[in-house]
């Protein structure tokens, strides 16, 4: 498994608003946990998380630095930018411009994709004047 492809295909599904391509990189049994996903998300509800981001925020895009890789691993760290021009999580847009700061620690063992991604959520909560 070329651990570097599935990085690569990770983001560019994320970049592109594309949920069955990043659905597939996650393979069966793969899970998303984020700071609003916790119990983690896979399959359909990944979809339904990834387009509710892409949704509230149109322009969503992750900008990444090269990634560290050992062995079936990698952790990428990555800047988020995006208007909020439509539905977070119950809260109506606001218009904000928002700059997130997170990293994404990706685990390619096995025939799926495990990703927990850390970033500040209240920082977001703030930059959108929800906080």
């Amino acid at each position: 498994m070329d651990v570097s492809n599935l990085v690569d295909r990770y983001f560019d599904s994320w970049n592109s608003h594309h949920a069955l391509s990043l659905v597939e990189v996650f393979g069966k049994g793969g899970i998303l946990r984020t700071p609003f996903a916790r119990d983690g998300v896979s399959g359909r509800a990944l979809a339904e998380y990834a387009s509710s981001l892409w949704s509230a925020f149109p322009d969503f895009f992750l900008q990444t630095e090269t990634p560290l890789l050992g062995g079936n691993k990698a952790s990428v760290e990555w800047v988020l930018r995006g208007v909020h021009d439509g539905t977070l999580f119950g809260c109506d847009r606001t218009g904000q411009r928002v700059t997130v700061i997170g990293v994404d620690v990706i685990d390619c063992s096995g025939n799926h994709l495990s990703v927990r991604s850390y970033f500040d959520a209240s920082s977001l909560l703030r930059q959108l004047r929800l906080n």
